[in-house]
């Protein structure tokens, strides 16, 4: 069942006017972040291991012997053979020996793709974070500057939410396994994409994945680019502020929110419960 979704937004705190959640209201686009800028340095990261070396060396040694592009590449490594067909006499009469020697390659290989899976994704995709959590002490303290940051509410029914680019966060005790023998059909991206560790279970994420290439990219002087994704104002309902939300962050929301195509969004402040451990949302 679809359900609404808050993005947290913090700011430094001597400068509470450059919170992001104003610059999204005001220029309506989100940030699209590449995994490998995440505070969590595990992302994207799955442990790479091809499930069966030999049988993936053997598969291999097949194309490489009913195409002879590989040896056309490679003739002269190979320059006792006359022709393709003297090259595949040569390897079949080895195939054995080459079928260990792939497997053992395989798994080195597999070592040293491990290193590179975030970096590749990283040049390609970015993610929009959102959590179905909106008054979790945590996820206040965490990424709305101690309490004092806003927090956005987008609508169940958000275009971001529909497809195959949109999923929640699965918490496991382990990473994911990427099989690189294995058909690349797109599933296996998206078990390495949605796993995080149980310790960051608390922030009940979903994720939207975005090619880099279908963004806005702005290029910083002395920084990282910044890629960003157009949204309909529509699709943001309330805006939320912290409980140590300062006065002028306050009064910069309301003059925002006088703007016609943001008149109707909700406002919310977050307020201590007096009697126990527990935030509440009220309705300004």
């Amino acid at each position: 069942m679809a359900i609404p979704l808050f993005k947290y937004f913090g700011h430094v705190e001597s400068t509470p006017l450059e919170n992001s959640a104003l610059k999204v209201l005001d220029k309506l686009s989100l940030k699209v972040t590449p995994p490998n800028e995440f505070n969590d340095p595990f992302e994207f990261s799955p442990i790479v291991k091809t499930s069966d070396p030999k049988a993936a060396g053997r598969e291999r040694l097949n194309r490489i012997l009913a195409d002879p592009s590989f040896y056309n590449k490679n003739r002269s490594a190979f320059a006792s053979c006359k022709d393709f067909a003297d090259f595949k006499s040569f390897v079949q009469s080895k195939l054995d020996f080459f079928e260990q020697d792939l497997a053992k390659r395989l798994t080195n290989l597999d070592a040293e793709f491990q290193n590179d899976v975030l970096p590749f994704l990283s040049s390609h995709y970015g993610v929009i974070c959102f959590s179905a959590m909106d008054c979790d002490p945590l996820m206040w303290a965490h990424y709305a500057t101690s309490h004092s940051g806003l927090m956005l509410e987008f609508a169940a029914d958000c275009p971001l939410f529909q497809g195959g680019a949109f999923f929640v966060v699965d918490y496991h005790q382990d990473r994911a396994i990427y099989d690189p023998s294995l058909p690349a059909d797109g599933k296996q991206v998206v078990t390495l994409a949605r796993r995080k560790s149980t310790h960051w279970g608390y922030e009940k994420e979903y994720r939207v994945v975005v090619k880099l290439a279908d963004t806005k990219q702005v290029t910083i002087s002395g920084a990282k680019p910044l890629y960003l994704q157009a949204i309909n104002a529509k699709w943001i309902t309330s805006v939320t502020v912290g409980c140590k939300c300062p006065d002028t962050l306050k009064a910069a929301v309301s003059k925002l929110l006088a703007r016609t195509d943001l008149n109707h969004i909700a406002r919310y402040q977050i307020e201590m419960d007096r009697g126990q451990f527990q935030l509440l949302r009220k309705r300004l």
